[in-house]
């Protein structure tokens, strides 16, 4: 464990803030609401977007906290930023992360609860594990200590990326001893508050005997999107799929969701709002202009990659209704 995370992190982000090569931005409480549908927007640049590492975007449903994944060092950590009087805040550490690595987050559609993934230790003082499931309730006062899933759904593989539907099924993907390839989705239901079953195996509908990773469910279960690479050849290094509900855990054969989402780059860590109206997304894809074969000065190499989009990982966000394309396609299709 890395005693002095938390102070390095907070240094960082302040040296980041006020640093002299770009200036901080300041969003104002409509700003998701005037999202497109046509294509994708690189949200909050120079506020949650930098030219590091962000990822895994998770909204309160109530629209007015956005927790996202920060890669520093080695570890990942969970930030947020909020609206406080219309003005989306700076990002800040939350107050249970910093310590271990901590990434993945995702709200219950209620807002009572965020989950997320982490290689903290089950038992304080003990050294760090594999990584595990794990929750924290929301309360008045901010968020209760994580508490760990338990041994039905942790084992001791890694267990990542949770997200939950309306009745509190846990999806989530591990590459262990039962799956049909590589890394598979699972899911778990709920079976009393707190508690949840036996994880099973999406089936060969969905898995394949590659890796299916970073699977996220809509909020009614409507569908799924998750990256694969056991589908064919897609568009990019890693691609974003949709697979439809067909009711009693039987799903679609899956779909690519095409030139909207996915480049020629790495897409992938999908979250839908709870209201099912925004599709979060991570890349790490160019602007257009620094795709560019010219050679450079160091200075302009330098300037390059004290921007956002510069090939590290950033956060994209597009409305949903292209989505019903594809499930009109399906259904016609008899798919």
């Amino acid at each position: 464990m890395n005693q002095n995370f938390i102070p390095g992190l907070l240094l960082f982000l302040t040296l980041f803030a006020c640093s002299p090569k770009w200036e901080t931005k300041s969003y104002y409480a409509n700003y998701l609401t005037n999202i497109s549908s046509e294509s994708p927007t690189l949200i909050f640049p120079f506020l949650v977007n930098t030219p590091f590492n962000e990822r895994d975007a998770a909204l309160s449903p109530d629209g007015q906290m956005l927790i996202y994944s920060f890669k520093y060092a080695n570890q990942y950590v969970l930030l947020f930023t909020e609206l406080v009087k219309g003005i989306w805040t700076k990002p800040n550490v939350l107050p249970f992360s910093g310590q271990y690595s901590d990434l993945e987050p995702c709200f219950s559609p209620d807002g009572s609860y965020l989950f997320f993934s982490s290689n903290r230790p089950i038992d304080k003082g003990n050294e760090t594990k594999d990584f595990d499931l794990w929750v924290v309730e929301k309360e008045n006062s901010g968020w209760s200590a994580p508490v760990n899933l338990g041994t039905r759904v942790n084992s001791q593989y890694n267990e990542f990326y949770p997200s939950v539907s309306e009745d509190m099924t846990l999806y989530f993907c591990s590459k262990n001893d039962k799956c049909i390839g590589g890394e598979d989705l699972w899911f778990s239901e709920q079976i009393s508050p707190g508690q949840w079953g036996e994880p099973q195996n999406l089936g060969d509908s969905i898995n394949t005997s590659s890796d299916e990773y970073n699977a996220f469910v809509h909020p009614q279960e409507k569908y799924i999107i998750f990256t694969t690479h056991g589908r064919g050849k897609g568009i990019g290094s890693g691609d974003l799929w949709v697979s439809f509900h067909k009711g009693n855990q039987e799903w679609t054969r899956p779909k690519n969701m095409g030139e909207i989402v996915n480049t020629p780059y790495f897409e992938f860590s999908p979250s839908i709002s709870a209201d099912g109206q925004l599709l979060f997304f991570t890349s790490n894809q160019l602007n257009p202009q620094k795709d560019d074969p010219t050679p450079l000065k160091y200075s302009e190499i330098t300037k390059i990659m004290m921007q956002v989009q510069n090939g590290n990982q950033d956060i994209y966000c597009i409305r949903t209704d292209f989505i019903d394309d594809f499930r009109s396609k399906n259904i016609s299709s008899g798919e």
